[in-house]
Protein backbone atom coordinates (compact mmCIF):
# COMPACT_ATOMS: atom_id res chain seq x y z
CA UNK A 1 0.00 0.00 0.00
CA UNK A 2 1.70 3.15 -1.21
CA UNK A 3 -0.43 5.58 0.83
CA UNK A 4 -3.11 8.01 -0.27
CA UNK A 5 -2.51 10.01 -3.43
CA UNK A 6 -4.90 13.00 -3.56
CA UNK A 7 -4.07 13.63 -7.21
CA UNK A 8 -5.27 10.14 -8.22
CA UNK A 9 -8.29 9.95 -5.94
CA UNK A 10 -11.58 11.77 -6.19
CA UNK A 11 -11.46 12.47 -2.46
CA UNK A 12 -9.10 15.15 -1.10
CA UNK A 13 -7.35 14.88 2.25
CA UNK A 14 -10.01 16.91 4.05
CA UNK A 15 -12.70 14.55 2.86
CA UNK A 16 -10.67 11.56 4.05
CA UNK A 17 -10.27 13.24 7.43
CA UNK A 18 -14.02 13.77 7.72
CA UNK A 19 -14.59 10.13 6.79
CA UNK A 20 -12.07 8.84 9.36
CA UNK A 21 -13.45 11.05 12.10
CA UNK A 22 -16.98 9.90 11.34
CA UNK A 23 -16.08 6.23 11.78
CA UNK A 24 -16.99 4.97 15.25
CA UNK A 25 -14.01 2.63 15.49
CA UNK A 26 -10.64 3.92 16.72
CA UNK A 27 -8.14 4.46 13.88
CA UNK A 28 -4.45 5.35 13.88
CA UNK A 29 -1.34 5.79 11.73
CA UNK A 30 2.21 4.85 12.84
CA UNK A 31 5.54 5.76 11.25
CA UNK A 32 8.29 3.21 10.71
CA UNK A 33 9.60 3.83 14.25
CA UNK A 34 6.28 3.02 15.89
CA UNK A 35 5.41 6.63 16.70
CA UNK A 36 1.73 7.57 16.42
CA UNK A 37 1.38 10.22 13.70
CA UNK A 38 -2.40 10.25 13.55
CA UNK A 39 -5.28 9.17 15.80
CA UNK A 40 -8.95 9.90 15.36
CA UNK A 41 -11.20 11.04 18.19
CA UNK A 42 -12.44 7.48 18.84
CA UNK A 43 -8.84 6.35 19.33
CA UNK A 44 -8.24 9.11 21.86
CA UNK A 45 -11.39 8.18 23.76
CA UNK A 46 -10.33 4.55 23.86
CA UNK A 47 -6.93 5.49 25.28
CA UNK A 48 -8.62 7.88 27.73
CA UNK A 49 -6.47 10.91 26.90
CA UNK A 50 -6.43 13.95 24.58
CA UNK A 51 -5.64 13.41 20.93
CA UNK A 52 -2.71 15.83 21.18
CA UNK A 53 -1.27 13.63 23.91
CA UNK A 54 -1.69 10.49 21.81
CA UNK A 55 -0.09 11.87 18.64
CA UNK A 56 3.66 11.83 19.02
CA UNK A 57 3.66 9.07 21.61
CA UNK A 58 5.39 5.79 20.92
CA UNK A 59 3.08 2.79 20.63
CA UNK A 60 4.89 1.09 23.53
CA UNK A 61 3.18 3.55 25.86
CA UNK A 62 -0.13 1.85 25.21
CA UNK A 63 0.85 -1.66 24.08
CA UNK A 64 2.98 -4.26 25.86
CA UNK A 65 6.41 -4.97 24.32
CA UNK A 66 5.42 -8.57 23.45
CA UNK A 67 2.34 -7.40 21.53
CA UNK A 68 4.36 -4.65 19.84
CA UNK A 69 6.88 -7.22 18.61
CA UNK A 70 4.07 -9.42 17.27
CA UNK A 71 2.72 -6.40 15.40
CA UNK A 72 6.11 -5.61 13.85
CA UNK A 73 6.57 -9.21 12.71
CA UNK A 74 3.11 -9.19 11.16
CA UNK A 75 3.83 -5.93 9.32
CA UNK A 76 7.05 -7.31 7.85
CA UNK A 77 5.20 -10.42 6.69
CA UNK A 78 2.70 -8.16 4.92
CA UNK A 79 5.52 -6.35 3.12
CA UNK A 80 7.02 -9.65 1.94
CA UNK A 81 3.74 -11.43 1.25
CA UNK A 82 0.59 -11.14 -0.78
CA UNK A 83 -1.81 -10.24 2.01
CA UNK A 84 -2.84 -6.59 2.49
CA UNK A 85 -4.23 -6.80 6.02
CA UNK A 86 -3.33 -8.59 9.25
CA UNK A 87 -5.24 -8.96 12.51
CA UNK A 88 -4.02 -9.49 16.07
CA UNK A 89 -5.60 -9.52 19.51
CA UNK A 90 -3.74 -7.20 21.88
CA UNK A 91 -4.06 -5.86 25.38
CA UNK A 92 -4.07 -2.05 25.42
CA UNK A 93 -3.19 0.08 28.47
CA UNK A 94 -5.12 3.33 28.73
CA UNK A 95 -3.62 6.54 30.11
CA UNK A 96 -5.37 5.78 33.42
CA UNK A 97 -3.83 2.31 33.59
CA UNK A 98 -7.00 0.41 32.68
CA UNK A 99 -6.44 -2.66 30.52
CA UNK A 100 -8.74 -3.49 27.63
CA UNK A 101 -8.67 -6.36 25.14
CA UNK A 102 -8.66 -5.25 21.52
CA UNK A 103 -8.62 -6.66 18.02
CA UNK A 104 -6.23 -4.64 15.85
CA UNK A 105 -6.63 -4.89 12.08
CA UNK A 106 -3.78 -3.12 10.26
CA UNK A 107 -2.02 -2.70 6.93
CA UNK A 108 1.56 -1.80 6.00
CA UNK A 109 2.42 1.55 4.38
CA UNK A 110 5.30 1.20 1.94
CA UNK A 111 7.40 3.25 -0.46
CA UNK A 112 9.48 1.51 -3.10
CA UNK A 113 8.89 -1.79 -1.33
CA UNK A 114 10.14 -0.54 2.06
CA UNK A 115 8.05 -0.23 5.22
CA UNK A 116 7.38 3.40 6.13
CA UNK A 117 4.56 2.93 8.61
CA UNK A 118 1.20 1.34 9.19
CA UNK A 119 -2.48 2.20 9.43
CA UNK A 120 -4.92 0.33 11.64
CA UNK A 121 -8.40 0.03 13.06
CA UNK A 122 -8.90 -1.03 16.68
CA UNK A 123 -11.99 -2.71 18.15
CA UNK A 124 -12.64 -3.16 21.86
CA UNK A 125 -13.38 -6.86 22.46
CA UNK A 126 -13.12 -6.76 26.25
CA UNK A 127 -16.76 -7.84 26.71
CA UNK A 128 -16.39 -10.64 24.18
CA UNK A 129 -13.17 -11.84 25.79
CA UNK A 130 -14.79 -11.74 29.21
CA UNK A 131 -17.75 -13.77 27.95
CA UNK A 132 -15.37 -16.32 26.44
CA UNK A 133 -13.48 -16.54 29.72
CA UNK A 134 -16.70 -16.99 31.68
CA UNK A 135 -17.88 -19.66 29.24
CA UNK A 136 -14.58 -21.52 29.55
CA UNK A 137 -14.81 -21.34 33.34
CA UNK A 138 -18.40 -22.60 33.22
CA UNK A 139 -17.43 -25.51 30.96
CA UNK A 140 -14.56 -26.35 33.31
CA UNK A 141 -16.93 -26.25 36.27
CA UNK A 142 -19.41 -28.54 34.53
CA UNK A 143 -16.64 -30.99 33.67
CA UNK A 144 -15.60 -31.07 37.32
CA UNK A 145 -19.23 -31.57 38.35
CA UNK A 146 -19.33 -34.63 36.09
CA UNK A 147 -16.45 -35.99 38.15
CA UNK A 148 -18.34 -35.20 41.34
CA UNK A 149 -21.38 -37.06 39.97
CA UNK A 150 -19.21 -40.13 39.47
CA UNK A 151 -17.95 -39.89 43.05
CA UNK A 152 -21.49 -39.48 44.35
CA UNK A 153 -22.63 -42.65 42.59
CA UNK A 154 -19.86 -44.57 44.38
CA UNK A 155 -20.74 -43.12 47.81
CA UNK A 156 -22.50 -45.60 50.07
CA UNK A 157 -24.19 -43.59 52.85
CA UNK A 158 -26.52 -40.60 53.03
CA UNK A 159 -24.23 -38.66 55.38
CA UNK A 160 -21.24 -39.24 53.08
CA UNK A 161 -23.28 -37.91 50.14
CA UNK A 162 -24.14 -34.74 52.07
CA UNK A 163 -20.50 -34.20 53.08
CA UNK A 164 -19.35 -34.68 49.48
CA UNK A 165 -21.98 -32.16 48.33
CA UNK A 166 -20.59 -29.54 50.73
CA UNK A 167 -17.00 -30.24 49.65
CA UNK A 168 -17.94 -29.96 45.96
CA UNK A 169 -19.84 -26.70 46.52
CA UNK A 170 -16.73 -25.23 48.14
CA UNK A 171 -14.00 -26.67 45.90
CA UNK A 172 -15.75 -26.79 42.51
CA UNK A 173 -18.33 -24.00 42.70
CA UNK A 174 -16.23 -21.72 44.89
CA UNK A 175 -18.92 -21.12 47.54
CA UNK A 176 -17.72 -20.06 50.99
CA UNK A 177 -20.39 -21.31 53.38
CA UNK A 178 -22.77 -24.13 52.53
CA UNK A 179 -25.31 -26.21 54.42
CA UNK A 180 -27.59 -29.16 53.74
CA UNK A 181 -30.71 -29.06 55.89
CA UNK A 182 -33.18 -31.94 55.98
CA UNK A 183 -36.73 -31.96 57.29
CA UNK A 184 -37.02 -33.56 60.72
CA UNK A 185 -40.29 -33.24 62.65
CA UNK A 186 -41.35 -30.01 60.88
CA UNK A 187 -37.92 -28.45 61.43
CA UNK A 188 -34.91 -27.98 59.17
CA UNK A 189 -32.03 -29.85 60.78
CA UNK A 190 -28.49 -29.17 59.57
CA UNK A 191 -27.04 -32.45 58.28
CA UNK A 192 -23.83 -31.14 56.69
CA UNK A 193 -22.14 -27.76 57.15
CA UNK A 194 -19.03 -26.00 55.84
CA UNK A 195 -16.23 -26.08 58.37
CA UNK A 196 -15.98 -22.28 58.54
CA UNK A 197 -19.71 -21.63 58.78
CA UNK A 198 -20.96 -20.10 62.07
CA UNK A 199 -23.44 -22.98 62.54
CA UNK A 200 -23.03 -26.65 63.31
CA UNK A 201 -24.38 -30.10 62.43
CA UNK A 202 -27.62 -31.05 64.11
CA UNK A 203 -28.75 -27.49 64.85
CA UNK A 204 -32.35 -26.49 64.23
CA UNK A 205 -33.05 -22.81 63.51
CA UNK A 206 -36.05 -22.83 61.15
CA UNK A 207 -39.38 -24.51 60.84
CA UNK A 208 -40.24 -25.82 57.38
CA UNK A 209 -42.66 -22.92 56.87
CA UNK A 210 -40.09 -20.21 57.68
CA UNK A 211 -37.43 -18.30 55.74
CA UNK A 212 -36.08 -18.71 52.26
CA UNK A 213 -35.42 -22.37 53.01
CA UNK A 214 -39.09 -22.94 53.81
CA UNK A 215 -40.24 -21.02 50.74
CA UNK A 216 -37.92 -22.96 48.44
CA UNK A 217 -38.86 -26.29 50.03
CA UNK A 218 -42.61 -25.64 49.77
CA UNK A 219 -42.55 -24.35 46.18
CA UNK A 220 -39.87 -26.71 44.85
CA UNK A 221 -38.10 -23.71 43.26
CA UNK A 222 -34.65 -22.25 43.84
CA UNK A 223 -34.31 -18.85 45.49
CA UNK A 224 -31.60 -16.18 44.98
CA UNK A 225 -31.32 -13.40 47.56
CA UNK A 226 -28.94 -10.50 46.85
CA UNK A 227 -29.46 -8.70 50.17
CA UNK A 228 -31.32 -10.44 52.94
CA UNK A 229 -31.70 -7.23 54.96
CA UNK A 230 -34.54 -6.22 52.68
CA UNK A 231 -36.23 -9.60 52.37
CA UNK A 232 -38.72 -10.57 55.09
CA UNK A 233 -38.36 -14.24 54.12
CA UNK A 234 -34.67 -14.10 55.01
CA UNK A 235 -35.45 -14.13 58.72
CA UNK A 236 -33.68 -15.07 60.92
CA UNK A 237 -30.56 -15.70 58.85
CA UNK A 238 -30.44 -12.11 57.62
CA UNK A 239 -28.86 -11.07 60.92
CA UNK A 240 -25.78 -13.14 59.99
CA UNK A 241 -25.79 -13.47 56.18
CA UNK A 242 -26.44 -10.98 53.40
CA UNK A 243 -26.85 -12.99 50.17
CA UNK A 244 -27.79 -16.61 49.61
CA UNK A 245 -28.79 -19.36 47.21
CA UNK A 246 -31.41 -21.93 48.24
CA UNK A 247 -32.04 -25.04 46.13
CA UNK A 248 -34.73 -27.60 47.11
CA UNK A 249 -33.57 -31.18 47.62
CA UNK A 250 -36.85 -32.82 46.72
CA UNK A 251 -38.89 -33.85 49.76
CA UNK A 252 -35.75 -34.22 51.85
CA UNK A 253 -34.86 -30.59 52.51
CA UNK A 254 -32.70 -27.86 50.96
CA UNK A 255 -29.15 -26.96 49.99
CA UNK A 256 -28.00 -23.42 50.79
CA UNK A 257 -24.92 -21.35 49.90
CA UNK A 258 -24.47 -18.25 52.07
CA UNK A 259 -22.30 -15.12 52.12
CA UNK A 260 -21.82 -12.08 54.34
CA UNK A 261 -21.40 -9.93 51.18
CA UNK A 262 -24.25 -8.22 49.36
CA UNK A 263 -24.85 -9.49 45.80
CA UNK A 264 -22.30 -12.27 46.12
CA UNK A 265 -24.23 -14.74 43.92
CA UNK A 266 -25.75 -14.51 40.44
CA UNK A 267 -28.08 -16.62 38.31
CA UNK A 268 -25.21 -18.71 36.96
CA UNK A 269 -24.32 -19.66 40.53
CA UNK A 270 -27.91 -20.83 40.98
CA UNK A 271 -27.73 -22.95 37.82
CA UNK A 272 -24.51 -24.75 38.73
CA UNK A 273 -25.82 -25.29 42.27
CA UNK A 274 -28.92 -26.90 40.76
CA UNK A 275 -26.71 -29.21 38.68
CA UNK A 276 -24.88 -30.30 41.83
CA UNK A 277 -28.11 -30.82 43.77
CA UNK A 278 -29.57 -32.88 40.91
CA UNK A 279 -26.60 -35.25 41.15
CA UNK A 280 -26.92 -35.35 44.94
CA UNK A 281 -30.63 -36.22 44.69
CA UNK A 282 -29.90 -39.05 42.24
CA UNK A 283 -27.20 -40.44 44.55
CA UNK A 284 -29.65 -40.33 47.48
CA UNK A 285 -32.28 -42.19 45.44
CA UNK A 286 -29.68 -44.83 44.57
CA UNK A 287 -28.75 -45.34 48.23
CA UNK A 288 -32.43 -45.59 49.17
CA UNK A 289 -33.03 -48.17 46.42
CA UNK A 290 -30.05 -50.18 47.62
CA UNK A 291 -31.31 -50.03 51.20
CA UNK A 292 -34.76 -51.21 50.14
CA UNK A 293 -33.27 -54.02 48.08
CA UNK A 294 -31.13 -55.05 51.05
CA UNK A 295 -34.25 -55.11 53.24
CA UNK A 296 -36.08 -57.19 50.63
CA UNK A 297 -33.16 -59.60 50.42
CA UNK A 298 -33.15 -59.91 54.18
CA UNK A 299 -36.88 -60.65 54.23
CA UNK A 300 -36.45 -63.24 51.46
CA UNK A 301 -33.67 -64.93 53.37
CA UNK A 302 -35.79 -65.06 56.53
CA UNK A 303 -38.64 -66.54 54.50
CA UNK A 304 -36.33 -69.12 52.94
CA UNK A 305 -34.98 -70.10 56.34
CA UNK A 306 -38.51 -70.44 57.69
CA UNK A 307 -39.56 -72.62 54.76
CA UNK A 308 -36.47 -74.76 55.12
CA UNK A 309 -36.90 -75.31 58.84
CA UNK A 310 -40.66 -75.22 59.51
CA UNK A 311 -41.82 -77.10 56.41
CA UNK A 312 -38.98 -79.30 55.29
CA UNK A 313 -38.13 -80.82 58.66
CA UNK A 314 -41.64 -82.21 59.33
CA UNK A 315 -41.77 -83.34 55.70
CA UNK A 316 -38.61 -85.39 56.16
CA UNK A 317 -40.12 -86.93 59.29
CA UNK A 318 -43.23 -87.94 57.34
CA UNK A 319 -41.14 -89.45 54.55
CA UNK A 320 -39.19 -91.42 57.13
CA UNK A 321 -42.37 -92.96 58.59
CA UNK A 322 -43.66 -93.83 55.10
CA UNK A 323 -40.45 -95.73 54.38
CA UNK A 324 -41.07 -97.81 57.53
CA UNK A 325 -44.46 -98.95 56.26
CA UNK A 326 -44.33 -102.35 54.53
CA UNK A 327 -47.20 -102.04 52.10
CA UNK A 328 -47.96 -100.78 48.64
CA UNK A 329 -50.80 -98.95 46.93
CA UNK A 330 -51.90 -95.93 48.99
CA UNK A 331 -48.50 -95.74 50.66
CA UNK A 332 -46.80 -95.35 47.27
CA UNK A 333 -49.18 -92.49 46.45
CA UNK A 334 -48.34 -90.83 49.76
CA UNK A 335 -44.62 -91.25 49.08
CA UNK A 336 -45.03 -89.72 45.62
CA UNK A 337 -46.96 -86.80 47.10
CA UNK A 338 -44.29 -86.24 49.74
CA UNK A 339 -41.57 -86.33 47.08
CA UNK A 340 -43.48 -83.78 45.03
CA UNK A 341 -43.85 -81.57 48.11
CA UNK A 342 -40.12 -81.85 48.69
CA UNK A 343 -39.38 -80.76 45.11
CA UNK A 344 -41.87 -77.90 45.34
CA UNK A 345 -40.37 -76.65 48.60
CA UNK A 346 -36.86 -76.85 47.13
CA UNK A 347 -37.87 -74.91 44.04
CA UNK A 348 -39.76 -72.34 46.12
CA UNK A 349 -36.63 -71.78 48.17
CA UNK A 350 -34.64 -71.36 44.98
CA UNK A 351 -37.19 -68.88 43.64
CA UNK A 352 -37.01 -66.81 46.83
CA UNK A 353 -33.22 -66.71 46.81
CA UNK A 354 -32.59 -66.29 43.07
CA UNK A 355 -34.38 -62.93 42.99
CA UNK A 356 -31.95 -61.31 45.40
CA UNK A 357 -29.96 -58.41 44.02
CA UNK A 358 -26.64 -59.19 42.37
CA UNK A 359 -23.95 -56.89 43.74
CA UNK A 360 -20.71 -58.12 42.19
CA UNK A 361 -21.13 -59.77 38.79
CA UNK A 362 -18.03 -61.35 37.27
CA UNK A 363 -17.07 -62.30 33.69
CA UNK A 364 -18.60 -65.65 32.71
CA UNK A 365 -18.29 -67.68 29.53
CA UNK A 366 -21.60 -68.74 27.97
CA UNK A 367 -20.22 -71.89 26.34
CA UNK A 368 -18.60 -73.17 29.52
CA UNK A 369 -21.64 -72.29 31.66
CA UNK A 370 -24.18 -74.04 29.46
CA UNK A 371 -22.00 -77.13 29.00
CA UNK A 372 -21.63 -77.42 32.77
CA UNK A 373 -25.38 -77.03 33.26
CA UNK A 374 -26.05 -79.62 30.53
CA UNK A 375 -24.08 -82.24 32.44
CA UNK A 376 -26.32 -81.91 35.52
CA UNK A 377 -29.59 -82.61 33.65
CA UNK A 378 -30.70 -85.95 32.20
CA UNK A 379 -30.15 -85.24 28.49
CA UNK A 380 -29.17 -88.67 27.19
CA UNK A 381 -31.30 -88.51 24.05
CA UNK A 382 -30.80 -84.78 23.32
CA UNK A 383 -28.01 -82.80 21.70
CA UNK A 384 -26.49 -79.43 22.71
CA UNK A 385 -25.24 -76.97 20.08
CA UNK A 386 -23.37 -73.80 21.16
CA UNK A 387 -23.07 -71.50 18.17
CA UNK A 388 -20.42 -69.05 19.41
CA UNK A 389 -18.39 -67.83 22.36
CA UNK A 390 -19.82 -65.00 24.45
CA UNK A 391 -18.38 -63.52 27.64
CA UNK A 392 -20.49 -61.24 29.82
CA UNK A 393 -20.97 -60.09 33.43
CA UNK A 394 -23.16 -62.29 35.63
CA UNK A 395 -23.39 -64.20 38.88
CA UNK A 396 -22.00 -67.58 37.82
CA UNK A 397 -23.97 -69.63 40.34
CA UNK A 398 -27.32 -68.10 39.46
CA UNK A 399 -26.58 -68.17 35.72
CA UNK A 400 -25.99 -71.92 36.12
CA UNK A 401 -29.40 -72.27 37.79
CA UNK A 402 -31.04 -70.29 34.97
CA UNK A 403 -29.49 -72.50 32.30
CA UNK A 404 -30.32 -75.71 34.16
CA UNK A 405 -33.97 -74.73 34.36
CA UNK A 406 -34.10 -73.86 30.67
CA UNK A 407 -32.41 -77.11 29.65
CA UNK A 408 -34.69 -79.13 31.96
CA UNK A 409 -37.73 -77.30 30.58
CA UNK A 410 -36.69 -78.07 26.99
CA UNK A 411 -35.66 -81.72 27.45
CA UNK A 412 -37.88 -83.04 30.25
CA UNK A 413 -41.05 -81.04 29.58
CA UNK A 414 -40.68 -79.93 25.98
CA UNK A 415 -39.46 -83.23 24.47
CA UNK A 416 -36.68 -81.38 22.63
CA UNK A 417 -34.09 -83.33 20.65
CA UNK A 418 -31.73 -80.37 20.21
CA UNK A 419 -30.99 -77.29 22.34
CA UNK A 420 -29.14 -74.41 20.72
CA UNK A 421 -27.40 -71.56 22.54
CA UNK A 422 -25.67 -68.43 21.23
CA UNK A 423 -25.31 -64.65 21.43
CA UNK A 424 -27.81 -62.15 20.00
CA UNK A 425 -26.94 -60.25 16.85
CA UNK A 426 -26.34 -56.96 18.72
CA UNK A 427 -23.78 -58.62 21.01
CA UNK A 428 -25.69 -57.55 24.16
CA UNK A 429 -27.56 -60.71 25.01
CA UNK A 430 -27.95 -64.45 24.43
CA UNK A 431 -30.63 -67.00 23.55
CA UNK A 432 -31.55 -70.58 24.41
CA UNK A 433 -33.82 -72.33 21.91
CA UNK A 434 -35.07 -75.85 21.33
CA UNK A 435 -37.00 -77.88 18.78
CA UNK A 436 -39.50 -79.24 21.27
CA UNK A 437 -43.24 -78.70 21.59
CA UNK A 438 -42.81 -74.96 22.10
CA UNK A 439 -45.17 -72.50 23.78
CA UNK A 440 -48.48 -71.47 22.17
CA UNK A 441 -48.44 -67.75 21.27
CA UNK A 442 -51.45 -67.00 23.47
CA UNK A 443 -49.67 -68.48 26.51
CA UNK A 444 -46.24 -66.84 26.11
CA UNK A 445 -47.17 -64.01 28.42
CA UNK A 446 -47.86 -66.49 31.22
CA UNK A 447 -44.84 -68.80 31.05
CA UNK A 448 -42.85 -66.89 33.70
CA UNK A 449 -45.72 -66.79 36.19
CA UNK A 450 -45.39 -68.86 39.34
CA UNK A 451 -47.33 -72.13 38.91
CA UNK A 452 -47.51 -72.11 35.10
CA UNK A 453 -46.78 -75.54 33.61
CA UNK A 454 -47.94 -77.54 30.59
CA UNK A 455 -46.89 -80.84 32.17
CA UNK A 456 -48.95 -82.68 34.76
CA UNK A 457 -45.88 -83.45 36.84
CA UNK A 458 -44.48 -79.91 36.53
CA UNK A 459 -44.34 -77.59 39.53
CA UNK A 460 -44.61 -74.37 37.52
CA UNK A 461 -41.60 -72.90 39.27
CA UNK A 462 -38.70 -73.48 36.86
CA UNK A 463 -39.42 -70.65 34.41
CA UNK A 464 -40.41 -68.34 37.27
CA UNK A 465 -36.90 -68.92 38.65
CA UNK A 466 -35.49 -68.05 35.20
CA UNK A 467 -37.42 -64.75 35.19
CA UNK A 468 -36.31 -63.90 38.74
CA UNK A 469 -32.64 -64.53 37.95
CA UNK A 470 -32.88 -62.43 34.79
CA UNK A 471 -34.52 -59.59 36.73
CA UNK A 472 -31.88 -59.77 39.47
CA UNK A 473 -29.25 -59.21 36.77
CA UNK A 474 -31.23 -56.35 35.21
CA UNK A 475 -31.87 -58.36 32.03
CA UNK A 476 -35.03 -58.54 29.95
CA UNK A 477 -36.27 -62.00 28.95
CA UNK A 478 -38.76 -62.82 26.19
CA UNK A 479 -40.09 -66.08 24.75
CA UNK A 480 -40.95 -66.73 21.11
CA UNK A 481 -41.21 -69.55 18.60
CA UNK A 482 -38.08 -70.72 16.79
CA UNK A 483 -37.19 -69.82 13.21
CA UNK A 484 -37.79 -73.45 12.25
CA UNK A 485 -41.37 -73.43 13.55
CA UNK A 486 -44.43 -71.79 12.11
CA UNK A 487 -44.91 -69.73 15.26
CA UNK A 488 -47.95 -71.70 16.40
CA UNK A 489 -46.22 -74.81 17.64
CA UNK A 490 -42.81 -76.45 17.66
CA UNK A 491 -39.79 -75.00 19.42
CA UNK A 492 -39.30 -72.28 21.99
CA UNK A 493 -36.70 -69.52 21.99
CA UNK A 494 -35.81 -67.60 25.15
CA UNK A 495 -33.92 -64.33 24.53
CA UNK A 496 -32.06 -62.41 27.24
CA UNK A 497 -31.23 -58.77 26.43
CA UNK A 498 -29.61 -55.93 28.37
CA UNK A 499 -26.62 -58.16 29.13
CA UNK A 500 -23.29 -56.42 29.76
CA UNK A 501 -20.69 -57.99 27.44
CA UNK A 502 -17.01 -58.14 28.36
CA UNK A 503 -14.60 -56.85 25.70
CA UNK A 504 -12.63 -59.68 24.21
Amino acid sequence: MEGLDAADDEFDSSQYRVLVESVGDPMYVLDDEGVITFANAAMARTLECDREEVIGSHVSRFVADADARKGTEALLSLVDGDEEWASLEMEVRTADGRRIHTEDKFAALTEDGSLVGSVGVVRDITDRTERQRELEELNHTIERLHGVATELQATETVDAIYELAIAAAEDVLGFDWCVVATVEEEWFELRAVSEEAPVGDGERHLRVDEGLAGESFRTGESRLSHDGRYSPTSEPAREVFRSSITVPLGDRGVFQALSRSVGHFDQQDVEVAELLVTDVAEALRRVERERELARQNERLERFASMVSHDLRNPLQVAKGYVELLDCEGPVDAVADALDRMDVLIGESLALARQGQTIDDPEPVDLRQSVETAWETVETVEADLVVHDDFTFLADGRRLSSLLKNLVRNAVEHGDAATVRVGSLDDGEGFYVEDDGVGVPPDERGQVFEFGYSTAEEGTGVGLAIVAEIADAHGWDVAVAGTDASDGDEGGARFEFSGVRPVDR
